[in-house]
């Protein structure tokens, strides 16, 4: 309309695609791509910047510990690589010296206990954020993290959930020396 308005000739096909699933899978724009002819050219305005031709890069990174754990059974966190997990847990043997220290564990705010299958689940809900401004959400693996560094009991799990605690520390990635920036 703004184009047309001010006269500006133009004789393409403009079409404006809203999507609603970026961070879990584009469903949306599969849709869109099977039903129209792919755009010449594609603008993302996804960041402060009111025009975007594209994100930067994002940073997956794998970390597999020297050594199994051996008390803790799982831990897992998140949907997606570009944003901050809502959601974290860590699955652990149901045992009484450990039930009593992750029930203490579960008095923070965000920080659940509970027995599932004859298994001990202490779960940690924080709150999603874009992997652009990590800093806008809470992260529910460093809650996890920082609970299950309070028992005692994980034994020689300590040690991996150490560095998970450092790994998590700041949103930046500075404690491990990934920070960078433009």
């Amino acid at each position: 309309k703004a184009i047309r308005d001010l006269g500006i000739p133009f004789s393409s096909r403009l079409v404006t695609v809203i999507g609603g699933n970026e961070e879990s899978g584009m469903k949306c724009l599969r849709a869109f791509v099977e039903q129209q002819p792919m755009p010449d050219v594609c603008i993302t305005a996804d960041s402060s910047f009111p025009v975007c031709c594209g994100e930067k890069t994002s940073m997956g990174v794998r970390v597999r510990a020297k050594k199994a754990f051996e008390v803790i059974e799982s831990i897992k966190a998140g949907t997606v690589t570009n944003a901050v997990a809502a959601y974290a847990e860590a699955v652990l043997p149901d045992s009484a010296e450990l039930c009593a220290q992750l029930q203490q564990a579960s008095q923070v705010e965000g920080i659940r206990l509970s027995k599932k299958d004859g298994r001990l689940i202490l779960s940690a809900t924080g709150m999603t954020a874009h992997a652009s401004r990590p800093h806008l959400g809470r992260s529910a693996l460093k809650m996890l993290a920082n609970a299950l560094k309070t028992c005692p009991a994980i034994g020689a799990d300590m040690e991996i959930i150490n560095t998970l605690v450092l790994a998590t520390e700041d949103d930046y990635g500075e404690t491990m020396g990934a920070a960078y920036s433009d």
